[in-house]
């Protein structure tokens, strides 16, 4: 195997790939570079020649060390001087991805959104979101599945109208009920299902959306500074899971298009499902390790909009003393509205 990273054109250091600027800097002689410069240097880096190493072990190019991967890594950390190598193998034939969408939002503002985080939140531990209790921050490409699907077809669904009535002391309620028929013609574009087993769903489903304008064709360059991982769930394993979503939100929208009717439900359905386009890419993901009073938390950041997800504790405290307060205002405005009837 063999491994890459990206040297500084001008004195050889190791580049990373800045999220502010959208290009390329090196920290020692504080040299930039943007995409086009760097590809007029592609060939210049040295990759490791193979060894008698384990087929998932790879040298370091800045300090020589070996690097430990497992076989769904395409970029890992030294953990001697902390570069990224990249593992080109990795990202070629069926693992290659066809885009790639950098990073916008930094490290520094992971960790400002994170001491931000109490905002709104009164039953957070106050102590929770401080700098010091951040263990560790990543920042991971996840790969994912992107597919544009059609649906169409013919929809019945029953339609209930209820009225009600009175007449004396006798309440009347008159419920009909209608047969509808629909055509359908839906388009989804860039339906979105991460393709690793390691991530949460819940977790990449809930840092979404990402704006997909900002894709870029992909490049190894994006990678410097950043782990990287390759798929483990095939695009058919993925895409029957697209299907179930689109089917269910196709129904969903149809039902809520008919106004007027007290409840609606589908009879039947016709629907076909095709996939337009199915592509491979990679997305932006901070991983941030927390620990506070002996227990993980683990959030996620959406590397472009720096939307955060996670798991927050609750002061047992401060939920006793909240419980209290709404007891308290409760009874007052019971005690309030009597007086005043």
């Amino acid at each position: 195997m063999k491994a890459l990273d990206h040297k500084c054109p001008g004195c050889g250091a190791v580049l990373k790939f800045n999220p502010k600027g959208q290009n390329w800097v090196c920290e020692y002689c504080d040299s930039s570079f943007v995409l086009d410069e760097l590809n007029k240097h592609k060939g210049k880096n040295d990759y490791v020649s193979k060894g008698e190493k384990p087929s998932d072990a790879y040298n370091c190019k800045n300090c020589g060390a070996v690097l430990v991967a497992d076989s769904h890594t395409s970029a890992t950390h030294c953990v001697y001087c902390g570069n990224v190598a990249l593992i080109k193998e990795k990202l070629t034939g069926k693992f290659a991805p066809k885009k790639v969408l950098p990073f916008h939002i930094t490290r520094e503002d992971v960790i400002n959104t994170f001491l931000k985080l109490q905002k709104g939140k009164i039953l957070m531990p106050r102590l929770f979101n401080i700098k010091e209790n951040i263990e560790k921050i990543t920042g991971v490409y996840v790969p994912f599945w992107l597919y544009d699907v059609n649906v169409s077809g013919k929809v019945t669904l029953s339609g209930n109208r209820v009225t009600t009535s009175r007449t004396g002391d006798y309440l009347f309620t008159k419920t009909d009920i209608y047969n509808l028929y629909r055509n359908a013609n839906l388009d989804y574009s860039n339906i979105t299902l991460d393709a690793s087993s390691r991530f949460d769903d819940d977790y990449m489903h809930s840092i979404e959306p990402f704006n997909y304008d900002d894709l870029k064709d992909y490049n190894h360059s994006y990678l410097s500074g950043f782990l990287a991982e390759i798929y483990d769930k095939s695009a058919e394993e993925r895409y029957r899971d697209a299907e179930s979503l689109v089917r269910t939100t196709s129904e969903s929208i149809i039902k809520s298009k008919e106004l007027g009717y007290s409840s609606v439900s589908i009879k039947d359905n016709n629907l076909i499902i095709k996939k337009n386009s199915e592509s491979y890419c990679l997305l932006p993901v901070w991983m941030v390790n927390v620990k506070y009073n002996g227990k993980q938390y683990l959030f996620a950041v959406n590397g472009q909009t720096g939307k955060i997800i996670g798991n927050i504790p609750i002061d047992k405290k401060r939920l006793f003393v909240v419980s209290i307060l709404v007891f308290l205002i409760t009874s007052l405005l019971t005690l309030l509205v009597a007086v005043i009837i």
